[in-house]
């Protein structure tokens, strides 16, 4: 009987396209509102994601994810050197895959609603930054069907504690960032089995990302690279044989900045692209390479 492929990770490609945190006012990788002062963010991102999978070294089908996101966040500055925010988005995502055979039906997923809550706070001593990213997920991710959407939720909660250098030359700097990301126990409903629920433990990741950055005189522009290495997980069924999967490296190339509108409104930009190899699908397939685009903007107000 034929099983149609199911994708439980587009956001967790979306995500990793857009893990740059907040720290630094006189940076925009680095960004932290000032001493005293509230900045609220909204903006859009839209990515597509392209994977090639394969079974026993022949091909067998394309995987086409795509995502679109309203991002929103509320950030304050305590000092010059600390800061907090916090923010969530809504949006929707889609996989479909295309079998090599055409015989074999094509299978087409959907998600949408809204997403985690995330806290973060940041902070610098100098040259240094440092900081947290906690992912709220209180909520129980229901994973989509081929008759039925599923939600935007993660599941369960994570934490990235990061750390990075930036050192500035006149209108120029460069740096580094390094985060590490601990994934909490995931719990998801399964709503092609009987709305089975389970339970997802593992999938840690670390991230190194080095950057350079200019001031351009109304704004920053920086150009960055990532480099993203993802553990598998495994999933336990209430019923069943535990899988392990998920599992993934990631190269990341793109540019991120603004545009200053006088000193309460800034465009913001960001575009990111990725190439994707040895992705864990699941025993039935071999480790999946693939590729993938992230394009955001959006308003930043300053008060």
């Amino acid at each position: 009987m034929f099983t149609p492929i199911k994708f439980a990770t587009p956001i967790l490609i979306l995500v990793s396209l857009n893990t740059f945190a907040k720290g630094g006012s006189s940076s925009e990788f680095w960004y932290r509102p000032g001493a005293g002062q509230f900045d609220l963010n909204v903006g859009a991102t839209t990515t597509t994601t392209k994977l090639e999978l394969n079974q026993n070294g022949t091909k067998l089908a394309d995987a086409d994810i795509s995502a679109s996101l309203t991002e929103f966040s509320l950030g304050y500055g305590f000092n010059p050197n600390l800061s907090i925010a916090a923010g969530s988005c809504t949006g929707s995502s889609k996989s479909k895959t295309t079998y090599v055979n055409t015989s074999t039906p094509s299978s087409e997923n959907k998600s949408s609603g809204a997403c985690d809550p995330t806290v973060s706070i940041d902070g610098e001593a100098g040259a240094f930054h440092y900081g947290l990213i906690v992912d709220i997920g209180t909520n129980k991710h229901k994973e989509s069907s081929t008759t039925k959407d599923g939600d935007m939720y993660s599941g369960g909660n994570s934490y990235t504690p990061y750390i990075g250098l930036h050192n500035s030359m006149g209108s120029t700097a460069f740096g580094i960032k390094l985060s590490y990301t601990v994934e909490g126990e995931k719990k998801t409903i399964d709503q092609s089995n009987s709305d089975m629920e389970n339970k997802s433990t593992g999938g840690n990741s670390y991230s190194i990302s080095p950057y350079f950055e200019l001031n351009h005189g109304v704004g920053h522009l920086a150009i960055f690279a990532g480099y993203t290495v993802t553990a598998d997980s495994t999933e336990t069924p209430t019923t069943g044989t535990a899988s392990e999967e998920g599992g993934n490296k990631q190269t990341s190339a793109g540019i991120m900045g603004n545009i200053d509108f006088g000193s309460m409104v800034a465009l913001t930009f960001n575009v990111t692209y990725l190439t994707i190899s040895d992705f864990n699908l699941g025993s039935s397939l071999d480790k999946a390479k693939g590729s993938g685009t992230s394009i955001g903007a959006g308003l930043r107000f300053m008060f």
